[in-house]
């Protein structure tokens, strides 16, 4: 059972769960980026500080949620309940933001959608009793919608330590661009 694919052991159909399974793709592409960039880039301590610490989280969340970590195993071995994780987790962010928050002002919106579509799945999986129509597109569209933003957030984020021009210059050319055209 360890080494089968899920839908084989299920004797499911080959497109359960894609969207989890894409939204978890966007995501661990994500902490992957930021964590690479976070080593590699020629950045300022707190922005390759940042990376760092933000790839890593995001890499804890992606693998809690492929394997429900916070309903089983992590209980098991830390003796706190799912909402003292989700606590933890929250914390964590929270502390992260805060030390990096020059580093992530200038993509602030993307992130803080990412976060409100995932906080939003959060609290729809709380009120999985509800008889709501639509409900898992809900919560897991959510998701999803969470998981692309807070992903989009980290590959433009690391972009922007190997080139902190790039936001500036996009800016001005634009600017340029909208100065020279016809009144």
């Amino acid at each position: 059972m360890l080494t089968r694919d899920p839908m084989a052991v299920a004797k499911g159909k080959s497109y359960w769960g894609a969207l989890s399974n894409f939204g978890n793709l966007l995501w661990i592409s994500g902490a992957a980026v930021a964590v690479f960039a976070g080593l590699v880039c020629n950045a300022a301590k707190d922005a390759r500080a940042f990376l760092l610490a933000i790839g890593l989280l995001t890499a804890v969340l992606v693998l809690d949620d492929m394997f429900m970590l916070h309903e089983g195993a992590w209980p098991r071995l830390t003796g706190l309940d799912e909402k003292s994780l989700f606590a933890l987790y929250a914390a964590s962010l929270l502390v992260i933001l805060i030390t990096g928050r020059r580093v992530w002002k200038p993509y602030a919106l993307t992130l803080c959608t990412g976060i409100g579509f995932f906080a939003l799945s959060l609290v729809l999986d709380r009120l999985e009793e509800a008889n709501i129509s639509y409900y898992y597109l809900l919560e897991d569209g959510s998701k999803f919608i969470g998981q692309a933003c807070w992903s989009l957030f980290l590959w433009k984020t690391s972009q922007l330590q190997f080139d902190p021009h790039a936001s500036a210059t996009r800016v001005s050319q634009k600017t340029r661009a909208r100065d020279k055209a016809p009144q």
